[in-house]
């Protein structure tokens, strides 16, 4: 978190609660909508559901935002 905070990816509030900033939120945004994408089209194609969901996860590190 340290890491994190130092590189300017979240902030903490006085009452310790951990934000991102609007960047971060962004990019967060961008990788969910990636893997909803990525997983709905190896559903439709006949993969089951929690294959779908862990290919789903490694592919969207491997695709261009």
């Amino acid at each position: 978190m340290k890491h994190l905070r130092e590189g300017s990816y979240l902030t903490m509030d006085a009452d310790k609660r951990i934000c991102l900033t609007k960047t971060e939120r962004e990019a967060a945004e961008q990788a969910a909508n990636t893997h909803h994408v990525l997983k709905s089209c190896l559903i439709a194609m006949c993969i089951d559901p929690a294959t779908a969901e862990q290919d789903a996860c490694k592919m969207e590190h491997a695709v261009s935002p």
